[in-house]
């Protein structure tokens, strides 16, 4: 799944000139180093992607070969791997965490952001009060905040 992540990253950087944001389970695993279960792929990008430049990030996608397969959610699927879009300008109001306090990783030459294990915890926590996430995914959601609990306390 590493290998399709930043083949998408190193696409929105050259395409966009975009340093996308890590976000949903396969973020946390890769900064508290855990094994959760990814179904997809999430990214935070500014919100004109998902909105009035959605056909652009949608031809960037199909480029590299992605298939929408759900539009409501800017969903993609390319063998078995699904990449998901949302737009970032939401985090704030949703969390209190600032987009721009975020850290920028290199890896492969591709550059990408990624919230600290502090800022993953608050993100799951604010969750719990999303009530789409509470019908789908609350258990899932309060293991990942013990375990980000535990992976601070080391």
């Amino acid at each position: 799944m590493n290998v399709v992540f930043l083949e998408v990253v190193k696409k929105l950087n050259e395409k966009f000139n975009l340093t996308p944001i890590l976000s949903g389970s396969f973020g946390l695993n890769k900064v508290i180093g855990s094994s959760f279960e990814c179904s997809d792929i999430d990214f935070l990008v500014p919100g004109k992607f998902v909105t009035s430049n959605w056909q652009e990030l949608f031809d960037a996608m199909t480029e590299i070969g992605f298939e929408l397969v759900d539009l409501s959610e800017h969903e993609f699927s390319r063998e078995a791997v699904k990449v998901a879009f949302a737009g970032e300008e939401d985090l704030g109001q949703f969390s209190g965490i600032n987009n721009t306090s975020l850290g920028k990783v290199e890896e492969d030459g591709s550059m990408y952001r990624q919230f600290s294990a502090n800022q993953i915890l608050a993100l799951y926590e604010a969750s719990l009060q999303d009530s789409y996430r509470q019908k789908k995914k609350q258990g899932a959601d309060k293991e990942k905040i013990i375990a980000i609990k535990k992976y601070l306390k080391l």
